[in-house]
């Protein structure tokens, strides 16, 4: 199950989202985009 988290950025204050998914072997992926953006 796909973990995300937001955060504001330090500089320009727009939020940062962070999402987090795991394979079926357990190996762990990391995706950062703005709220912005779409993926």
């Amino acid at each position: 199950m796909p973990q995300q988290y937001i955060e504001d950025c330090q500089v320009c204050c727009k939020p940062i989202i962070f999402r987090v998914d795991s394979d079926t072997n357990g190996e762990l992926s990391v995706t950062v985009h703005s709220e912005d953006e779409t993926f």
